[in-house]
Order: C-alpha cells, then sequence, then structure tokens
C-alpha cells in the first residue's frame, strides 16, 4: 500500500423524509473520499473536512456516492476486511477492475448511489 490510510468520521444526512444526521467511521481515499461501512453494504462517499477538526469529514451532498454490494455475505464488516477491500482497490489498474469487477462480478458488484 502506497501510503497509510487514516481512519475519520463522516457526517450523512440530512436525508430527505427526516432532517437527521447520522455519524460514522471509515476510512479516508483519494483526499477527499470516505469509503465505510453501512448496513452491510461498502459505500465510498466524496466529503469534505470540517475546518476545525482534522479527523471529521461532512458528506458532499452535491454529488452521489458509490455502493459497492458485495458478491460474498459479510455478517459483521471490521476494518481488516474494509483495509483488504482498499488495497485490492488500490492494486487493481482500471482495466481489470472493469473486466473483472463488473463485467464479470468476481469479487465486487457496483452499482450508483
Amino acid at each position: 500500500m502506497p501510503n497509510q490510510l487514516e481512519k475519520v468520521s463522516i457526517v450523512l444526512g440530512p436525508y430527505d423524509e427526516e432532517p437527521r444526521f447520522e455519524m460514522t467511521e471509515g476510512y479516508l481515499i483519494a483526499e477527499n473520499h470516505v469509503i465505510f461501512w453501512e448496513q452491510g453494504c461498502l459505500w465510498v462517499r466524496r466529503a469534505y473536512r470540517e475546518l476545525q477538526n482534522t479527523h471529521l469529514y461532512i458528506d458532499d451532498r452535491e454529488s452521489a456516492g458509490l455502493m459497492f454490494a458485495l458478491v460474498e455475505k459479510i455478517e459483521q464488516p471490521n476494518d481488516a476486511q474494509l483495509i483488504a477491500i482498499i488495497e485490492r482497490l488500490q492494486s487493481m489498474n482500471s482495466l481489470d477492475f472493469l473486466v473483472y469487477e463488473i463485467l464479470h462480478r468476481e469479487t465486487l458488484h457496483i452499482q450508483q448511489a
């Protein structure tokens, strides 16, 4: 892995039906994106850093995130599993990702949120 992953918190919301927010933990990737588990799915969301706290990010409401639905059922995901997925994605080039992950669905199936 080229650089150390930074664990951060991300604030999600407000949601359409209720003015409520949720906070979860994930890992910062590509400067302004956070990858995290949410209700059994793996999400990548664009976020911006809260100015007063270096480890708190706010969901970018102007952009959609990506939801990765895992082929294998993972009942209780943990940080080690998330880090393994991040490392696998970082080690792939775009052609491998398209052929093996999207077309053949060997590991992950991707869906736009």
